[in-house]
């Protein structure tokens, strides 16, 4: 249940108007790797960790 309450907040979020103006993924990413911008990974972070740890923890739970 919370990992699809946080799906969907990522799914509003890419389509809200704000995020048009935000750097891409795909971005933030070639930043991080070729440029070692900490800032990009702390976005990355920021918007998809809390849906990486749910699932961690899910998956995690099944193997128990």
């Amino acid at each position: 249940m919370a990992a699809a309450t946080l799906l969907l907040q990522h799914i509003r979020r890419l389509a809200s108007a704000s995020a048009a103006a935000e750097p891409t993924d795909r971005e933030l990413l070639r930043r991080f790797t070729c440029d070692r911008d900490e800032q990009a990974f702390a976005a990355l972070l920021h918007r998809h960790g809390p849906m990486v740890w749910s699932a961690c923890r899910q998956n995690t739970a099944l193997h128990q």
